[in-house]
């Protein structure tokens, strides 16, 4: 994960809801947050961690089934984002984003005890917003993830999936038409991009809808893991899509709807099968 704000102001955090096969995780960790230079944030951690597996992710080595695992790991945060804003409350300040682009960058490097092995793994997200004036705003975000090592599948990277039956919240930079646990990654590309049209396109009296439309993609690898029926997305995964926002709107959050669409290498037999409904959520301050 990178080093982001977990408030509900921050729609990506939304994407936990959607985490349901879970490891049991015990962890004893330290982290360290701090400032070196203007618009920069980091943060290092240091941890010592115990997973018991869920049974879909234990696996066998040297004729063995591994059900928990134990390592040790540090990692490295830092997010970069020029003349960032914030908003002071009683219990601390909050981000309001900025205009520019934000780039994150998030390494790991640990010991697995179990398996007597060492790795590292890392990940960089990079946002680009392009105000438009009167025709609203444009924003691509790349986000890209990279390990050498073989790894159990709970330390390998998933793909973003937020759908869940046919209807669902709508997470920013997430795949809509994904499910959470349907593809697995030893090394990634993913790309969102979105054009909202701000209030320039609907208005009736005090009633302002936002329309925003959204082609997410993405493409990857997974070395042979052993893993039974474990998926990866060695073509590029396309979705498309749109979002009505602000459909019921009250001062501090707004609630919308919308479709996306599945096509291209990944796509299912049935129209059903590759549409998902969104419902979106916003808060602002």
């Amino acid at each position: 994960s990178f080093l982001e704000d977990k408030t509900i102001l921050n729609n990506d955090n939304f994407h936990r809801i959607f985490i349901h096969q879970m490891d049991y995780h015990k962890q004893y960790s330290f982290a360290f947050l701090f400032r070196l230079f203007n618009y920069f944030k980091h943060q290092l951690t240091v941890s010592k961690n115990e997973l018991t597996l869920y049974p879909a992710y234990q696996f066998l080595t040297n004729e063995r089934l591994i059900k928990t695992i134990g390592y040790d790991e540090i990692t490295f945060s830092t997010k970069f984002l020029y003349k960032e804003q914030f908003f002071q409350t009683l219990k601390g300040r909050y981000s309001l984003g900025s205009k520019y682009p934000a780039l994150y960058l998030t390494l790991h490097a640990g010991e697995i005890h179990t398996l007597s092995q060492t790795y590292w793994k890392g990940e960089l997200k990079g946002s680009l917003p392009i105000d438009w004036k009167l025709y609203g705003k444009t924003t691509a975000t790349f986000i890209l993830g990279y390990t050498p090592s073989s790894l159990p599948l709970s330390l390998l990277y998933s793909g973003k999936g937020t759908k869940f039956l046919d209807l669902s919240i709508y997470v920013d930079n997430t795949f809509s038409t994904m499910t959470v646990y349907e593809f697995f990654y030893h090394q990634y590309v993913f790309g969102f991009f979105k054009h909202n049209f701000d209030k320039v396109l609907f208005r009736i009296n005090k009633w302002q809808p936002i329309l925003s439309l959204h082609h997410n993609m993405a493409i990857g690898k997974l070395r042979s893991s052993g893993f039974y029926n474990v998926k990866t997305t060695d073509k590029i995964y396309t979705e498309s899509g749109f979002l009505i926002n602000g459909l019921i709107s009250q001062s501090f959050n707004s609630i919308g709807l919308g479709i996306f669409y599945r096509y291209g290498n990944y796509s299912f037999k049935t129209i059903k099968e590759n549409i998902s409904i969104k419902i979106s959520m916003l808060f602002s301050i």
